[in-house]
C-alpha cells in the first residue's frame, strides 16, 4: 500500500502503508485502517482522502479475494471457485475450524475421486482388452 499512497501523493504516506499493513493482519483490520486513514486524509483534503478511500478499497478487494483463491488453486491443483465454495461451506458447517480445514478436505476429496476414477478406468480397459 506504500507505493499506491505515494502514487496518490497522500502525505505521511509511509506511515500509513505501514499503519494499514500492520492492522492487516488483525480480521477486518486493513478495511478499518483503510477508513481511518481516508477520514485522516478528508480532513486535510477531501480530494486525495476520497482517492485513496477509492484506490486503497479496490486494491484490499483484489488482495483479498482474487490472489488467495489463486494461489491456493496453484498449489493444490484445485479450480479457484471450488476453493471459494469449500471455504464458505467449511465456515458455514464447522465455523473456524471448518474455514481451516476446507481446501484441505476439499483436496483430498479431489484427490481420492481422481484415483477412485482412474482404478475404475484401468479396471474396465482391463476387462474390455481381455474380452476381444
Amino acid at each position: 500500500m506504500i507505493p499506491t499512497l505515494y502514487l496518490l501523493q497522500a502525505p505521511f504516506a509511509l506511515l500509513f502503508g505501514l499503519t494499514i499493513g500492520a492492522f492487516g493482519l488483525v480480521p477486518f483490520g486493513a478495511i478499518l485502517s483503510i477508513l481511518g486513514v481516508s477520514i485522516i486524509l478528508f480532513l486535510g483534503n477531501i480530494w486525495i482522502g476520497l482517492r485513496v478511500l477509492l484506490v486503497l478499497i479496490i486494491i484490499d478487494q483484489i488482495i483479498e479475494n482474487i490472489l488467495p483463491p489463486r494461489l491456493l488453486g496453484k498449489l493444490t491443483g484445485l479450480n479457484p471457485i471450488i476453493i471459494l465454495f469449500s471455504v464458505m461451506v467449511g465456515a458455514t458447517l464447522g465455523d473456524f475450524v471448518g474455514l481451516i480445514t476446507a481446501v484441505p478436505i476439499a483436496a483430498t476429496t479431489k484427490s481420492l475421486l481422481t484415483h477412485w476414477n482412474q482404478s475404475k478406468t484401468e479396471a474396465l480397459e482391463k476387462m474390455f482388452s481381455q474380452s476381444s
